[in-house]
């Protein structure tokens, strides 16, 4: 059970699971990714069966993250071979042949440039604007996946507390990065 903070906090990481979810997702194309993935193109089409079962994996991973988290990890980030998925199904094949770009491009640069853009000035400086907002005991996480778009993700609220998935496009926005951040320290202690 996590203890709620005394007073406000607002963290910011990128996971490399977060970012193994979209970097998977079957048809998602290498420049969709910052930076931009070397091998991923070379990944088999996915097929329909591929598709639905990435689907149905995906909204069960939401729901068991609404629930109140994941304690031993996703269903499904258990690298090389995702035994977790049963190991048989397209699913988990198309997750063993994604593994190995994901890997090269992941340690290759990708976990660094996310690094390097949590740490700018303005990032931080707007965490650290964004956290005056909050109220004391409660807590925003903001995890970065390396997407180019400006976008929001994936959101998780739970009570105090609030886990957001937002692009690497959305950070490097300034002025869309603090308007969403701001925003939403003030919505965490509010009503959802």
């Amino acid at each position: 059970m996590r203890i709620r903070p005394s007073s406000a906090e607002i963290a910011l990481d990128a996971p490399w699971s977060l970012n193994w979810l979209w970097f998977a997702e079957p048809d998602r194309g290498g420049t969709d990714f910052t930076p931009e993935p070397r091998g991923r193109s070379a990944l088999p089409r996915a097929g329909e069966a591929v598709h639905e079962e990435w689907r149905a994996w995906r909204r069960d991973l939401w729901r068991e993250a609404a629930r109140g988290g994941l304690p031993h990890g996703p269903t499904g980030c258990d690298p090389p071979h995702f035994s977790s998925l049963g190991g048989a199904g397209p699913l988990a094949a198309h997750l063993r042949g994604a593994w190995p770009p994901f890997q090269a491009w992941w340690d290759g640069g990708a976990k660094r440039a996310l690094a390097d853009l949590l740490m700018e000035p303005g990032v931080r400086g707007t965490a650290a604007d964004a956290r005056r907002a909050l109220p004391d005991g409660h807590r925003l996480t903001v995890h970065a996946v390396a997407l180019a778009d400006a976008q929001t993700l994936a959101e998780r609220r739970t009570e105090g507390e609030l886990h957001a998935a937002v692009s690497a496009g959305l950070l490097r926005d300034a002025d869309g990065f603090r308007t969403w951040l701001m925003r939403t320290a003030e919505s965490v202690g509010g009503a959802h």
